[in-house]
């Protein structure tokens, strides 16, 4: 199977895993590939800088139109993932999936 593959069913034992579960990385190494690393378990995502630009673009909207001066980056991060989450869970999950199709087809 692939690298990504091996990942991904890796990653679904460990979440089956009893608590405790501690977070690790894992690199895979396959003769003529190359290396496929993740982490498994709770961690800080990976931002590309076009993340980061537009995170701190909003940040700045959102400071000029008035949210004060104790707005900061997470802020903005944490009302995204809540807004996310009431959509998986007020029926906008089809819509969701076909944004994040969406964005793979771009990269």
């Amino acid at each position: 199977m692939d690298s990504e593959e091996l990942a991904r069913r890796v990653g679904l034992a460990w979440e089956n895993l009893p608590e405790p579960r501690h977070a690790f990385s894992l690199e895979i190494i396959s003769p003529g590939r190359p290396s496929t690393y993740v982490n498994l378990g709770p961690h800080p995502p990976r931002l590309w800088p076009e993340d980061v630009d537009k995170l701190h673009s909003i940040w700045l909207q959102l400071c000029e139109q008035g949210a004060g001066h104790k707005l900061h980056h997470r802020d903005i991060v944490h009302l995204a993932l809540q807004r996310l989450e009431q959509d998986l869970t007020n029926g906008k999950q089809e819509d969701l999936l076909a944004a994040l199709q969406q964005l793979h087809k771009t990269e």
